[in-house]
């Protein structure tokens, strides 16, 4: 399937609206997933087909995935998109998506942890202070 007619049949199914409606919501989730493991969408420009504001809905919906794709009512109320739309895990290679990482040498891998780590520890020692002293306090 290509993306217009995904597009289409978000479109004609009613997930690009703002319902709640429990069975939309597991569709929605199910067609994040396989859009972005299927097709390598970003977050953004899965948010786009279904005409949300942001990444949020589309990271909040593949974290649910997870967890929903273990319980029957999911597998229910998606069997549509499931019979449809076929996730392929193995599909995608994330390399070839032309978002080439940062290249670090071991030398400045090290100096940036450990900047990295000594900010961390020097910025948060009063802050742990308080913390303990506050939890201390408590019993």
């Amino acid at each position: 399937m290509t993306l217009q007619e995904i597009k289409d049949y978000i479109c004609e199914e009613g997930l690009d609206t703002k319902s709640r409606e429990r069975s939309l919501v597991y569709r929605r989730f199910y067609l994040f997933k396989y859009l972005y493991v299927n097709f390598g969408l970003t977050h953004n420009e899965i948010a786009h087909l279904f005409n949300r504001a942001n990444h949020t809905s589309v990271l909040h919906g593949l974290k649910q995935f997870r967890y929903l794709s273990m319980y029957e009512d999911f597998h229910k109320l998606t069997k549509k998109e499931r019979e449809l739309f076929n996730i392929d895990e193995h599909r995608v290679d994330r390399t070839s998506l032309n978002r080439t990482p940062i290249q670090w040498s071991e030398a400045e891998y090290t100096k940036i942890v450990e900047i990295r780590d000594s900010k961390r520890l020097s910025d948060n020692v009063e802050a742990i202070k308080f913390i303990i002293n506050d939890y201390l306090r408590k019993d």
